[in-house]
């Protein structure tokens, strides 16, 4: 089975992480849109369990991907689910050297490919901690997250 992860913190997600997961999911089998437990990002606005929960609602019964939580290394649990690729999305220049040596460290440690995927033009800018700032300011989050997650996420941000 031709089976691929899009890992990320996803706090929150995003409509470009909605997107990126869409379009990859119709060139594989099964799609894990894996919900990392990052230690070293500190404060997290939504918990783990959340961020799979509201990912959940957003993708609902779709039949290619599957949304879970992990800890620790991605190879890890790319072995532990005998996946052969990575998604990583690309916004911008300054993102392709850090993911190329990821995909470098990745590929010696276990053999498994990273595909990259460009952004649209519309979700270039578009990032968590910008929905984040965004949200904090008490304004819409209509045009930055899922409608399925949208009231949730609002309140959360605006402090209600």
């Amino acid at each position: 089975m031709l089976t691929a992860v899009y890992p990320g913190t996803f706090d929150p997600p995003t409509v470009g992480h909605v997107d990126i997961a869409q379009r990859c999911a119709a060139f594989f089998q099964k799609l894990y849109i894996g919900v990392g437990i990052n230690s070293l990002k500190s404060n997290p606005v939504f918990s783990p369990e959340e961020r799979v929960a509201m990912l959940r609602r957003v993708f609902g019964q779709h039949p290619k991907i599957e949304v879970v939580a992990f800890e620790g290394l991605l190879v890890d649990f790319v072995e532990e689910h005998a996946i052969r690729t990575i998604i990583r999305s690309v916004r911008t220049s300054g993102d392709i050297d850090f993911e190329i040596s990821q995909a470098s460290l990745n590929r010696r440690m276990t053999g498994v490919e990273t595909f990259w995927i460009s952004a649209k033009p519309e979700y270039r800018d578009l990032s968590s901690t910008l929905v984040q700032e965004i949200g904090r300011g008490g304004r819409s989050l209509e045009n930055f997250v899922p409608k399925e997650i949208q009231q949730e996420v609002e309140q959360r941000l605006a402090g209600k």
